[in-house]
């Protein structure tokens, strides 16, 4: 498990753990890659839409230089439907960039940016 904290509290003091299974360390900034899905996330559904976010950064022309990862937003017992999921890969530049946002696609019937 971990948090991410807003830059303007990670630059302040954090107060260092009193637990020894508990440790601090420090990301460095990217660029990532999100899907959003709605509902439940199992391993058929983060499968999927894996595969959907990494084709969409191939045809954006962008690399993975990662792995995915999945945050986790809502309380375990928020009810499947409501709960609110992403993956992230983190990417490179892209042959295509001219300093401007990447193009952001809608799947239909959904919230979720691929």
């Amino acid at each position: 498990m971990s948090l991410v904290l807003p830059k303007e509290v990670a630059e302040s003091k954090i107060p260092e753990t009193t637990n020894s299974q508990v440790e601090l360390t420090k990301r460095p900034a990217g660029k990532f890659a999100v899907i959003r899905i709605a509902g439940q996330m199992d391993a058929d559904v983060r499968e999927k839409q894996q595969s959907l976010l990494e084709g969409w950064i191939e045809k954006q022309g962008y690399a993975a230089t990662g792995e995915s990862e999945v945050p986790v937003y809502d309380w375990p017992w928020t009810p499947g439907r409501l709960r609110r999921n992403e993956i992230l890969i983190r990417i490179g530049s892209s042959k295509n960039e001219k300093d401007e946002a990447p193009k952001r696609f809608r799947r239909s019937g959904s919230r979720a940016w691929r």
